[in-house]
């Protein structure tokens, strides 16, 4: 039985420019598995964090890979691209489920606001402030020039405050409608990073306690370390059966496992779920070159009511501002805090 001549025609071979996207291709999907497979050991290593970091970049790419692997029918690239879309989604999918939210009960507003010590942008600041109103302002890397706008523009709206400059990045301050309890300053062990532990009487009457910190941003493993335990160290510190806040620049998101051992040390939720994932850094137009390293977590206790970020005042950051309703339920044994002095140095 003799062969037709049609069938013994080579197939055509595909040409140099589908070759090249075909290996372009397989070259990202790599990249994105590595990338993924790293965030495995981000407990043990900054560089692996990094990749955590990128968790919702990560997933916008391995969605578009498997939606051109599905296209063009390539059953393995697809397979491959959904199963690690899954394990990067996982993270993100909390974000979007939204909370129920009781009306009625008393709320509090606060702002966390890296205000970038180069800035020059006071005014700007300034009219942020006033636009979202908060009851309590965190600022972060204030210098004196900040500390004197601040208190200029905001001393007679923020008559409580607290404000420590510092030469480099991480003066620390806060500024506040409600009177403090009392002010400490904590100073993480072999550092000279303060942070600020503020009790108030909030507006249900409940005391609350916030506290305000700025940890090394994690561009070293010794830095990564010094910055994972401040973190966990200070949520230690919480009593669960309070109201409690820890906020600020954390150089660090949601989606490191550092950060969920944060959470469990003080019994905390992220204010953010239920809010999507707006990012507070870098202050891009474009969310897909932005990071979530700012936050307000609080105690199981309090409701978030909003969550948003600001607009550009002029920093690398965004601010977040989250309002939360406090249980009117009297806690026992809990005497209400009295009031300090108006404005501390």
């Amino acid at each position: 039985m003799t062969s037709s001549p049609d069938s013994e025609k080579p197939r055509p071979r595909p040409s140099y420019l589908r070759r090249f996207f075909s290996c372009f291709y397989l070259a990202v999907l790599i990249g994105l598995v590595i990338g993924t497979l790293a965030t495995f050991f981000a407990k043990q290593h900054w560089i692996a964090e990094v990749f955590c970091h990128g968790r919702v970049q990560l997933t916008i790419a391995l969605m578009v890979w498997f939606l051109l692997a599905a296209f063009f029918k390539q059953k393995l690239r697809a397979f491959v691209s959904l199963t690690f879309l899954v394990v990067n989604a996982v993270w993100i999918m909390p974000y979007f489920v939204a909370n129920p939210v009781t009306t009625g009960s008393p709320t509090i507003k606060i702002m966390s606001a890296n205000v970038l010590t180069s800035n020059r942008q006071y005014d700007s600041f300034i009219e942020t402030v006033n636009r979202h109103d908060p009851d309590v302002v965190i600022v972060l890397e204030v210098n004196q020039e900040w500390k004197n706008e601040i208190e200029r523009a905001l001393l007679t709206k923020y008559p409580h405050q607290n404000i420590i400059p510092m030469s480099h990045n991480f003066g620390i301050g806060i500024i506040s409608k409600l009177p403090f309890a009392s002010v400490d300053q904590i100073v993480a062990p072999d550092t000279e990073l303060m942070s600020l532990d503020a009790r108030f009487t909030g507006p249900s009457g409940r005391p609350f306690r916030l506290i305000a910190t700025h940890p090394f941003p994690p561009l070293s493993q010794p830095c990564f370390v010094s910055r994972s335990q401040q973190l966990i160290r200070l949520a230690k510190m919480l009593d669960p059966n309070e109201d409690n806040v820890i906020a600020g620049d954390f150089n660090l998101t949601p989606w490191s496992p550092v950060f969920s051992e944060v959470l469990a040390a003080g019994d905390l939720k992220d204010s953010r779920l239920g809010f999507g994932v707006a990012a507070t850094w870098y202050a891009y137009p474009t969310f897909f070159a932005s990071l979530q390293i700012d936050h307000l977590l609080v105690s199981q206790s309090l409701t978030t009511v909003t969550h948003e970020v600001s607009e550009n005042y002029g920093s690398d950051h965004r601010a977040v501002i989250a309002e939360f309703q406090q249980p009117e339920v009297n806690m026992p044994n809990r005497p209400a805090p009295l009031p300090v002095s108006s404005v501390d140095s």
